[in-house]
């Protein structure tokens, strides 16, 4: 009976040595999953970081283009203006 009861505790310590031994390796995995998840994950946030910041560029860029006319155009009227209050003031003076 007591042989038997030995190789009782020796199978219940072989056991738990296989289920820690078991633990070791999936949580090994697991770490090595995460960290290949991370580093995909911020692969691709760079990238829609950079996407995003090319398509915010070529917004800008259009949105310049649009704008630069009718700048131009009330730029050219300004100055206009200015001219025109500057020869009446001319005008004022010289009479």
């Amino acid at each position: 009976m007591n042989s038997f009861s030995k190789l009782i505790k020796h199978a219940e310590q072989s056991q738990k040595q296989k289920e820690k031994e078991v633990e070791k390796v999936i949580e090994e995995n697991l770490n090595k999953l995460e960290s290949n998840f991370n580093a995909r994950l911020k692969k691709s946030f760079g990238k829609i970081d950079s996407d995003l910041k090319t398509q915010g560029e070529k917004v800008n860029q259009r949105l310049l283009k649009l704008y630069k006319i009718p700048m131009y155009c009330v730029g050219g009227i300004g100055i206009l203006l200015v001219l025109g209050v500057l020869y009446l003031a001319y005008l004022a003076n010289g009479y």
